[in-house]
């Protein structure tokens, strides 16, 4: 069976979720164009009675825009244009949005023609692009799919900002009131941050930071990795405990973003004269999570769980360890893990009355996992 990586399945997501979004949006185009709007006079009414014509835009506006706008947010996934501000890529963005958009109506047109209700379409714009584009039905047309292609970018930036699917459990309400779920979470924090900060000038350390954590995206993407914050040089990542044990992604997410910042190398030196490691401490247990605020809502959790991680990450310098991870985890990933996990001890942690058994992971030699 072909297996494809969790990145490639969520572009294929994507363009499914973009094609059955486009046809809900075109199949509200044609009932808004053949009811009108009373107040609006009868400039937009479409005057049928032909369930057919209906049927082909619908079906076909919504699979030709559907699919379109999908590969076309795989296109601006690049990271040439992500990396760039946000007034450009919305610039971009509407650029391509009505370009996609006329070409489609065209195809629509096309596709309509080769029917007999189509005769009356052939008729009116006799396969002219000028005269398809000059016409008041394109315009409504081209207003109206903007107006939603922009509606729907904007619902999946504002989805991003406060995390994938978290838009939802706020309009759902489900943490409006505090719950208490298992999760795992992993604090990753810069090692030498401080001598990076004082080699490179807070301007050059901030740009660090920022690519750092722009590279942090394909291992969120393909790990399922929910990242609850971002403090300084520091990212504190979390996992339903489902997603996280699954393929031990919450011990692979730190494996994959080492492999990437290695991979960059020649792009940190080349710009900051080093080359950034990340240390990382892994706990799991149950922590409270609720909305917290107002003005900046956002989901807040609360537990000892946290305060472990924390506590564990902080111990990898001691050490001299890249990951740490407490029994509790320890014990919930499947033994047939390949990696090396070894023992460190029982270590008193700051603020635990009782010691914590930590445990090292390091993957094996020349092992290629495929998740």
């Amino acid at each position: 069976m072909l297996k494809i990586n969790r990145k490639a399945r969520s572009y294929l997501i994507n363009i499914i979720n973009s094609t059955i979004y486009w046809t809900l949006a075109m199949f509200l185009y044609v009932v808004l164009r053949t009811f009108g709007i009373e107040e609006a006079g009868e400039s937009l009414k479409i005057k049928h009675d032909d369930f057919e014509i209906d049927f082909i835009v619908t079906i076909t506006g919504g699979l030709i825009l559907g699919i379109a706008f999908g590969v076309l947010d795989i296109f601006l996934d690049r990271e040439k244009i992500r990396k760039r501000p946000s007034g450009f890529i919305i610039l971009i963005r509407s650029i391509l949005h009505i370009t996609v958009i006329t070409i489609a109506a065209y195809v629509i047109i096309i596709v309509l023609s080769q029917f007999d209700s189509g005769i009356k379409m052939r008729a009116k714009y006799s396969y002219s692009f000028y005269n398809l584009i000059s016409s008041r039905d394109f315009m409504v047309f081209l207003i109206y799919s903007w107006v939603v292609s922009m509606l729907m970018s904007l619902i999946k930036q504002i989805n991003l900002k406060f995390g994938p699917g978290n838009l939802l459990r706020f309009m759902l309400g489900t943490y409006h009131h505090p719950k208490v779920e298992e999760r795992i979470f992993m604090f990753l924090d810069m090692k030498s941050s401080t001598t990076y900060a004082e080699r490179l000038g807070h301007i050059k350390y901030s740009k660090l930071i920022q690519d750092c954590f722009y590279y942090l995206t394909d291992v969120v993407i393909e790990r399922r990795v929910e990242i609850y914050h971002y403090v300084g040089d520091e990212a504190i990542l979390t996992w339903r405990v489902e997603d996280g044990l699954e393929y031990a992604n919450c011990i692979r997410a730190y494996f994959d973003f080492a492999r990437i910042l290695e991979g960059k190398e020649a792009y940190f030196f080349e710009h900051y004269s080093i080359c950034p490691e990340f240390k990382a401490g892994v706990n799991i247990g149950l922590a409270t999570v609720a909305e917290v605020g107002e003005i900046k809502r956002e989901l807040h959790f609360h537990g000892d769980v946290l305060n472990t991680a924390a506590r564990i990450q902080g111990e990898c310098n001691k050490y001299n360890k890249r990951l740490l991870i407490s029994e509790d985890l320890k014990r919930r990933l499947s033994q047939k893990l390949d990696l090396n996990i070894e023992l460190i001890g029982s270590i008193s942690l700051k603020g635990k009355e009782t010691n914590v058994n930590v445990y090292s992971v390091e993957e094996k030699e020349d092992l290629i996992v495929e998740a």
